[in-house]
């Protein structure tokens, strides 16, 4: 079921450094939006046309049986997302009582969500991505401290046709004329927006380069150093091909 269309219901907080970002795209995209305080609030007010449930898990409580079964049962056909923060890492991830919900950490947002409110058929298809063309994605140079860790990204380069190079963080300043960065976090561990710009700059990319990181686990504040640092867009592990594709094709990425 397209995001596209009707109404996206987000239950829980929408303003913190962890969900902010989601829920400005959300509300930038989305043809209607039904906010919610909590599982009480929404088991309390129906919205309408609801296609998408976004519910927020900040922390490790449980949500009251009763209310979740009366959301689940008011909207059975809408799309079921749980945003989970960083006070949920390292639960055991039994299901119960989420059975039915698809678990998305709230910094892998922007391989997800985008995805809701596109038009394309099969977002899977490489078709379905407007690309310059492989000769127009030049040089991709993944910074990793080892060959093992670039690796799931230059197969996907070498799967689409494209050029791309294995860095190590050593012999970064031996590169020219690179036209895309990805820096892997297992060479490029998070930092602050000062040396994000230092080290952005130890490489002779060509003009209109752009530079992404890949990471586990970060923390709001390591993406917004980032971001203020000159990285054009994040990925979390493990992330999707199709974002990827995007960000090849020089195509914008949402943060």
């Amino acid at each position: 079921m397209s995001g596209s269309t009707g109404t996206l219901l987000w239950i829980g907080p929408r303003d913190t450094a962890e969900t902010a970002p989601a829920f400005g795209y959300c509300q930038r995209q989305a043809s209607q939006l039904a906010l919610r305080d909590d599982f009480a609030d929404a088991a309390a007010r129906r919205a309408d046309a609801v296609t998408t449930i976004v519910a927020v898990r900040a922390w490790r409580a449980a949500v009251p049986s009763g209310d979740l079964k009366r959301v689940e049962s008011r909207y059975p056909d809408a799309r079921r997302i749980q945003l989970v923060g960083s006070q949920c890492e390292g639960e055991a991830r039994t299901g119960h009582p989420w059975p039915d919900w698809q678990r998305l950490r709230w910094h892998a947002w922007n391989q997800v969500m985008p995805g809701w409110f596109e038009d394309r058929a099969d977002p899977d298809r490489l078709d379905a991505v407007p690309l310059d063309g492989h000769v127009g994605w030049g040089v991709t140079m993944i910074v990793a401290a080892s060959r093992q860790a670039a690796a799931p990204l230059l197969d996907l380069l070498t799967a689409n046709s494209a050029t791309g190079l294995w860095t190590p963080p050593a012999r970064v300043g031996m590169a020219t004329n690179v036209q895309r960065v990805i820096w892997d976090d297992s060479a490029a561990p998070a930092t602050s927006a000062a040396h994000w710009r230092e080290r952005l700059g130890t490489v002779a990319t060509a003009p209109g380069a752009r530079h992404a990181w890949t990471m586990n686990y970060p923390r709001a504040a390591e993406l917004a150093a980032a971001r203020e640092g000159g990285v054009d867009a994040m990925f979390s592990k493990p992330y999707l091909r199709q974002p990827w594709l995007h960000f090849l094709s020089n195509e914008s990425i949402a943060s």
